[in-house]
């Protein structure tokens, strides 16, 4: 049993680009505004709905006057009856929208606009969040790769070492050159140091933001990254928020015209009080009153056109952000393809480099094993082959890296893993 939980501690797990990409927006905070923002305007639909549904209200009024309307002309025979100055009211008012122009369509339809511009908000913030743990997940491919090659060299240094040490003995070559290439062991031994501290860092942060515990042993898949083809293309999420905008605007300038519509509802008022709607009868009564109200704005000194010119003024600003925004997108994809362009044209040569620098490094090696050169000579040489190697493997990362660079510039997915 012991063993076998040591096995399990030990054992390699491996994780994909996209596992951790969705693990770190399940538990990434920001997202969870969606579902406030459903409410939200599940909330304000259910209000703007309620516009056409009566509106009830109960008023009351107690009030004294100092003098009340009195029927001076005498009448033979008959008392006028004197009003009273102290008056009690209780009125429920009710009141029915039967046509408000469009403007609850109005509302709803500016609400809904609203509600997609606060969901693409939070796309937006996921978008960019994305592109860092992307960013963080190359960090640590690049990182294994230095390791690997790295210690690598460093086993071939152990190799030549233990020959060095027996061409020593052989009186071939000196102490020194030997304590040379044990220097440069300790020097690689420091460079691999550096990197699996770097390692570790990076993959602190992406346990931090993905929720996901990443130990030094696990391994990190390259993601395949699949361009069809590299013809420019604008699916940002900031371009639809240009865009929902503008459409917005659209919608506000639909109910701004609104405003001078007709407005026709129905009223009615149940009351109870003294006096009644009889002023002369001294006595509470009830009564009621029904009816129609019309209203109609017909003239507002050109208000409502400047309020359209304004949000127009609104529109043509977002016409040029949208502008502007489109074109620093076109100078960046162009400078990202000739950035793929370039990684691949060096790609080309750097298996050649590799090829070359290993028999210059094996020429070296035998030479200095004959005492034709110094070990300084050799560690030179081997410096040059393992850069070689780095450049090679750091290039290849950087061209799949390049590539995702290019989905998140253009905000065009197409991975495979």
């Amino acid at each position: 049993m012991l063993g076998l939980g040591v096995q399990a501690q030990t054992e390699r797990s491996v994780f994909s680009l996209d596992q951790l990409t969705d693990s770190a927006i399940r538990h990434y905070p920001l997202s969870n505004q969606r579902e406030i923002y459903d409410q939200n305007t599940q909330l304000t639909q259910r209000n703007i709905e309620k516009l056409y549904y009566p509106g009830m209200q109960l008023n009351g009024q107690v009030s004294y006057q100092s003098d009340v309307t009195q029927l001076n002309v005498p009448i033979p025979g008959f008392t006028v009856p004197e009003m009273a100055k102290d008056w009690y009211k209780l009125n429920l008012d009710i009141t029915q929208m039967i046509y408000d122009g469009g403007s609850r369509r109005s509302q709803r339809e500016i609400e809904d606009f609203n509600y997609k511009g606060q969901i693409n908000s939070v796309f937006q913030h996921e978008y960019h969040f994305r592109e860092m743990i992307a960013k963080l997940y190359f960090r640590v491919l690049l990182f294994d790769k230095s390791i690997n090659v790295l210690k690598s060299s460093a086993t071939a240094l152990q190799g030549t070492i233990k020959e060095m040490q027996a061409a020593l003995n052989g009186g071939i070559i000196l102490q020194a050159d030997v304590n040379s290439l044990k220097a440069e062991y300790l020097s690689v031994q420091q460079k691999i140091l550096e990197a699996e501290s770097n390692k570790a860092a990076t993959l602190d942060l992406l346990s931090t933001y993905t929720a996901v515990s990443l130990q030094n042993e696990d391994s990190l898949l390259m993601p395949v990254i699949v361009i069809n083809d590299l013809v420019f293309m604008n699916h940002r999420p900031e371009l639809t928020q240009l865009n929902l905008q503008q459409e917005k605007l659209g919608k506000m300038k639909s109910l701004v015209s609104v405003k001078q519509r007709p407005v026709i509802l129905a009223f009615g008022q149940l009351g109870y009080g003294r006096p009644g709607l009889n002023m002369l009868e001294d006595d509470f009564k009830g009564y009621y009153v029904t009816g129609l109200k019309f209203s109609y704005k017909f003239w507002d000194w050109n208000t409502t056109k400047r309020e359209k010119q304004l949000l127009g003024l609104q529109q043509d600003v977002l016409e040029s952000e949208k502008e502007n925004f489109d074109m620093n997108l076109r100078a960046n994809f162009a400078a990202q393809l000739q950035e793929i362009d370039k990684i691949n044209k060096i790609l080309e040569t750097d298996k050649e480099i590799i090829a070359l620098q290993e028999t210059v490094v094996d020429a070296s090696k035998k030479r200095l094993q004959s005492g034709v050169i110094t070990s300084a000579a050799y560690i030179q040489e081997f410096e040059k082959y393992t850069k070689s190697q780095l450049n090679y493997q750091l290039n290849t990362i950087k061209l799949v890296n390049a590539r995702m660079d290019y989905m998140f510039l253009t905000g065009n997915f197409n991975t495979n893993e």
